[in-house]
């Protein structure tokens, strides 16, 4: 389903957004034509876009990140750039040394490369392609990511490596 509207911005309820910014040399037709192709696209894989023109280019939003990662995925590819791909996490209550332990093992095990930083409450997690960032996001979303961290914290109060409301406290190596 798309929605047009070229007056107005996103709606918020379309939270997943992508800017594209057309280079001088295009011309009018030349970019109504890539966006005809990626509306196509769309509605060939029955996603739900929500396209906005703006004085450089097209803002579109989705309401579902696979809609917004397969909209990326059709129209630009998943060519590598180093670590321009970034999943930031909050944890305002300190539970991020399970998650942290959770995706470490699931990109591990998927054999994707990644840098993670931590900086206050704040885990983030850089990636070289798209789709590598999105496989982690779907699994955070799907709650696969705290299913893994709550079950690590499990086995490690079964096994007494930490007591139950001690103050976990993490740091990140390198």
């Amino acid at each position: 389903m798309l929605k047009r509207d070229w007056e107005s911005s996103v709606p918020e309820h379309y939270h997943h957004q992508h800017r594209h910014v057309f280079t001088k040399g295009e011309s009018e037709t030349e970019r109504e034509q890539w966006l005809q192709v990626q509306l196509q696209k769309a509605e060939e894989t029955n996603t739900e876009i929500y396209c906005r023109r703006t004085d450089d280019g097209y803002e579109f939003g989705f309401k579902e990140f696979t809609h917004y990662a397969a909209f990326r995925l059709n129209a630009y590819g998943d060519p590598a750039s180093k670590r321009v791909h970034k999943c930031t996490q909050y944890f305002p209550d300190g539970s991020a040394p399970h998650w942290i332990k959770a995706a470490r093992a699931y990109l591990d095990a998927c054999g994707i490369n990644y840098d993670l930083a931590v900086a206050g409450d704040q885990v983030q997690i850089s990636f070289d392609r798209f789709s590598e960032m999105a496989a982690l996001r779907l699994m955070i979303d799907n709650g696969e990511i705290d299913h893994i961290a709550d079950v690590l914290l499990r086995a490690e109060l079964f096994l007494g490596r930490v007591s139950p409301g001690q103050d976990q406290g993490f740091s990140v190596q390198p």
